[in-house]
């Protein structure tokens, strides 16, 4: 079996459990609304955009991006991811989205330009750095001038989930994400390969074509899902994390040390 067919495969079956393990969860609802928060000081300006979605998962961003207003052509390799997607869209009788089964690295986008393309969660970490300038140079042409993109990238260091393996001894963990190499993640029963990014290699990797905007960290106190239970009992631990992730959490130095970051660039002028 190929790579590109395990991945598929480990996604099919991950997207059963997806928005039970991470979507519906408290620490998932809470990165995700800190998502939010950022993008809507792009989206929330009265003006309705088209908007490309790679990596849509099981549909979340792209309904609550619809239910904004806006119209959404979202892509995931993963047939049951799509089909996941679509009958969401059902439920809520929304016909501003578009779902298609596609690779991101082989995708070729239709005649419409969009004015904002979007990656959430990590979607992003699958892809090597070859990839990503590939994809970098596919973004351009998709934007109309001046539209940008924006992504949550898993960084190089997570503060949470450094903390949880100092306290349960697992010192040898502590740095797992701080290399250059791929990272084989289990993906229900599946090997991926991950790669994790700093906002400065995101930068760099895309700067032919784009130019930062911002970034900020998403989970600098709210931790990693697979930490859900270790919190799920501690209601003021989890209050104390809220109340920092939406003060500390604000400012861009810690983009590297949260579980993952939003990065926004926009397309160069010509």
């Amino acid at each position: 079996m190929n790579p590109e067919q395990s991945y598929i495969n480990a996604f099919d079956l991950a997207a059963r459990d997806y928005d039970d393990e991470f979507s519906n969860t408290w620490t998932g609802k809470a990165q995700r609304e800190r998502v939010h928060y950022f993008l809507a000081k792009d989206l929330a300006k009265g003006i309705l955009l088209n908007i490309l979605e790679l990596n849509c998962g099981t549909g979340v961003d792209a309904i609550y991006l619809s239910g904004e207003g806006h119209n959404i052509t979202a892509i995931d390799a993963s047939p049951e991811m799509i089909r996941i997607c679509k009958s969401k869209a059902d439920r809520y009788d929304t016909n501003k989205i578009k779902f298609i089964e596609a690779d991101i690295k082989t995708f070729v986008s239709a005649e419409q330009q969009f004015d904002y393309i979007y990656s959430n969660f990590g979607g992003l970490n699958c892809l090597n750095q070859n990839e990503l300038r590939k994809l970098s140079a596919s973004a351009a042409s998709w934007l109309k001038p001046g539209g940008r993109i924006s992504m949550v990238i898993m960084g190089r260091h997570c503060f949470t989930e450094m903390l949880y393996f100092l306290f349960k001894g697992k010192y040898k963990m502590i740095g797992r994400r701080n290399t250059n190499e791929a990272t084989n993640v289990n993906v229900h029963g599946e090997l991926c390969e991950t790669w994790y990014y700093s906002p400065t290699d995101i930068q760099n990797i895309f700067a032919t074509e784009f130019t930062l905007v911002r970034y900020k960290p998403v989970g600098l106190f709210l931790p990693p899902s697979y930490l859900n239970n270790f919190y799920k009992a501690k209601p003021l631990l989890k209050k104390a994390a809220l109340k920092m992730e939406k003060t500390i959490g604000t400012f861009s130095w810690f983009a590297n040390w949260s579980d993952h970051y939003f990065i926004e660039l926009q397309k160069k002028s010509l």
